[in-house]
């Protein structure tokens, strides 16, 4: 038999429950959120996974103390270290990103006269997904325009 005691258990136990369920739902948001925020700032997320951290009363957009949950991740720029960050949600809200400094790799950009020099003998119509060279398309237009001005 069910008594007052029993159902106030299981309620308690349900409840319990579905808060659990209703975390992992927001832990799963918070990864998504690391996710895109690692792809904006062109780095990599690392073991694809985010931690709990704690809950803690942060200030909204409107200036009111709202409890939020505090999740933390790592990251990485080159590959050789591991860099912290962590994010806030009101809900499944973001409330805000924080990732610790780094340096941006420097991209080698070769010399203007190696990107001419190297281009390859141009086509006459390029293919669909091929670089068409802007020096030597104008060379083509002038050729072709001076062609047309010329009397037969």
């Amino acid at each position: 038999m069910l008594t007052l005691g029993n159902l106030c258990l299981l309620l308690g136990v349900v409840g319990i429950g579905l808060w659990f369920w209703h975390a992992h739902g927001i832990r799963e948001r918070a990864l998504v959120l690391a996710e895109q925020e690692c792809r904006r700032r062109k780095v990599m997320l690392l073991d694809g996974a985010v931690a709990f951290s704690r809950f803690r009363w942060l200030a909204d957009a409107k200036g009111r103390k709202r409890l939020a949950r505090l999740f933390s991740f790592e990251f990485t720029v080159t590959g050789e270290e591991r860099l912290n960050a962590s994010l806030a949600l009101f809900g499944k809200t973001l409330a805000k990103v924080e990732f610790a400094p780094f340096v941006v790799p420097e991209v080698e950009r070769p010399a203007a006269d190696s990107v001419v020099a190297s281009a390859p003998a141009y086509q006459a119509k390029p293919e669909h997904g091929q670089v068409v060279y802007l020096d030597q398309w104008r060379q083509r237009q002038r050729t072709e325009t001076s062609r047309r001005q010329e009397p037969e």
